[in-house]
């Protein structure tokens, strides 16, 4: 059952059929043929059904495969699909599964376990630890998945010392961190967050080229370094943490001292993770292999017999399949906008602008500036990836920047919504009561703009290196 209200709903329902009313009505013009404007019209239903959850989402995803065959925008249902065998949607069954593995070990609470005994009675301290350490591990796993891991750790310590989810600032710093600090450490490789490998999917299919895992972290890794601090630093700022009494921190203890002893299956997991993790890397210089097929060649081999890390009965539980079916029907469709011609005008449309005749840094602030508040208000990362990649790479291009440099960027930009708790990284703690969107606001403006600062510096000077 859809937890959106019943009105909403239907006004969402209202707005997506009269979107597609009025790019069927709109004439030719300004590059635009009837099927581009169909096609961004199918864009925009898109984006508005995602907000507002007339009918579940994987159901609006399989809805837009057939509406791109009803409207004449997809020949066939080869047109209308093809999305479905790009590598994004293969690597999102895969690595989904990798945490199943790692939370059927005891690393995560000896990870815990050490944490703690280096906080005693500072709680930022904890914070800061536990915000680097969702970082550092959202690097190599699904940015949704660690704070799962986390968010479940923190709240073991916030009931052991009676804090009171609407007073505790503690209590803030941690549900607000953990999501945070998990989205951030995603920005530094292709496979940490949830937008990443749709954006390289989406470059592949306007230039032919694909971004590798060394490319990806030249650009992230660095603005992923600098945020967490960064972070950290305006989330204590707005609010103090109180201390936290050390005997509270005695059941993480425990637990951590249960699980001392090193069993088979940890060391089995930790060492096919750490091989995956090398296998990721050096993709980056081995023709014909990319992160999707080491991905799924790791949950195989942890399928093996003796091994036996994961089934596929897990791998059907813990894939979201109408995210699947979302991230298919996205690049089905960006592929139909791209071949209506409407990408083309789009970027055609802001090259008009005279945009690329600013200089790189002030063009960077405004296409980052414009995106970022786009999707904090209109929390539709997949398809603002889809309309904003193949329109940016020209502008990039034409200032002599690869379109690598805009694909990550973009990614970046989606991710680290700071503003509000509409990612679904974040919403998953926004829902245990310790913050408000308020207070997300209060905390988020300060990281918002140091992220959009120093991607618009860091952006220009590290294009060299791909031009």
């Amino acid at each position: 059952m859809s937890t959106t209200k019943l009105p909403t709903r239907i006004i969402g329902l209202v707005i997506a059929c009269a979107l597609l009313v009025v790019a069927a009505l709109l004439p030719d013009m300004g590059g635009f043929t009837h099927q581009g404007w169909l096609a961004v019209g199918l864009l925009l239903t898109l984006a508005v059904m995602w907000i507002t959850t007339p009918i579940p989402l994987g159901a609006t995803g399989l809805l837009i495969l057939v509406l791109m065959l009803l409207l004449g925008i997809a020949p066939n249902w080869a047109g209308a699909t093809g999305g479905f065998a790009n590598n994004a949607v293969f690597f999102a069954i895969a690595i989904f599964c990798l945490p199943v593995v790692v939370m059927k070990t005891k690393w995560g609470i000896r990870l815990v376990g050490w944490l703690v005994e280096r906080v005693h009675e500072n709680s930022r301290k904890l914070i800061l630890l536990f915000m680097a350490t969702c970082a550092l591990l959202s690097t190599v796993l699904s940015d949704f998945c660690v704070t799962i891991i986390f968010y479940g750790f923190a709240l073991t310590i916030l009931k052991a010392a009676n804090a009171d989810p609407a007073h505790s600032n503690l209590g803030k710093c941690l549900m607000i961190g953990i999501p945070v600090a998990a989205v951030i450490g995603g920005m530094s490789t292709p496979v940490g967050g949830n937008f990443n490998i749709l954006a390289i999917s989406t470059m592949e299919q306007a230039t032919g080229a694909g971004v590798s895992f060394i490319e990806w972290m030249a650009v992230g890794l660095p603005i992923a370094i600098v945020m967490v601090p960064i972070a950290w630093f305006f989330l204590t700022l707005a609010f103090n943490p109180e201390p936290i009494e050390d005997a509270f921190l005695n059941e993480i203890r425990e637990q951590a001292a249960a699980a001392k002893d090193i069993e088979g299956f940890d060391i089995k997991a930790i060492v096919i993770l750490v091989i995956t993790l090398i296998a990721w890397i050096a993709s980056s210089f081995i023709t014909g292999l990319d992160a999707t097929m080491v991905t799924i060649i790791a949950l195989a081999v942890m399928m093996l017999p003796g091994l036996d890390l994961i089934n596929f009965k897990e791998v059907q539980q813990q894939v979201p399949w109408d995210i699947v079916i979302i991230i298919g029907a996205i690049i089905s469709l960006g592929m139909v906008v791209m071949q209506t011609g409407a990408a083309k005008a789009m970027a055609e449309l802001l090259m008009a602008t005279g945009l690329t005749g600013w200089a790189a840094i002030p063009m960077c602030l405004f296409i980052f500036t414009f995106i970022y508040l786009l999707h904090t208000f209109f929390p539709i990362g997949a398809a603002i990836i889809a309309i904003f990649v193949p329109i940016t790479i020209p502008l990039f291009a034409a200032i002599g920047v690869s379109p690598v440099v805009p694909t990550v960027a973009i990614a970046i930009c989606v991710a680290g919504n700071f503003l509000l708790p509409f990612n679904p990284t974040v919403a998953l703690t926004f829902g245990q009561g310790y913050y408000k969107a308020g207070e997300m606001v209060k905390f988020g403006i300060g990281p918002a703009i140091c992220l959009i600062v120093l991607m618009s510096l860091w952006i220009p000077l590290i294009s060299g290196l791909f031009s």
